[in-house]
């Protein structure tokens, strides 16, 4: 008896906290901090089947590897604010031209924010 109260109840919760984690990861991606030239990529990005897709949550540590212009930085701070760690490793600026923009520009937009 217990056993088939129990059971839908489980399901329930583990439903109601995968939701949960799903707008909250959607807040991130629609909020208003996002530049307008970023969050016009997103219908060809699919940001948040992306991040699904890699089983990304808020209470990880991601590395963000080259992040350029920080389109994911811009979702990923966002999202794993209170409980992450976001770690965003650029191009040594040294290896040339292409990486130093890319360095430059990406410093430019974290203070921007």
């Amino acid at each position: 008896m217990i056993k088939k109260i129990l059971t839908p109840l489980f399901f329930f919760i583990i439903i109601f906290v995968s939701n949960l984690e799903a707008n909250n990861l959607q807040e991130s991606i629609k909020s208003d901090h996002r530049s307008t030239i970023n969050t016009t990529r997103d219908d060809s990005r699919h940001p948040y089947e992306t991040l699904s897709f890699f089983e990304i949550k808020p209470e990880m540590t991601v590395v963000e590897l080259s992040p350029g212009g920080g389109w994911y930085t811009e979702i990923l701070a966002m999202y794993m604010y209170d409980e992450g760690r976001l770690i965003a490793a650029p191009y040594n600026p040294a290896l040339g031209d292409y990486a130093q923009r890319s360095f430059k520009n990406f410093v430019k937009k974290l203070k921007s924010d």
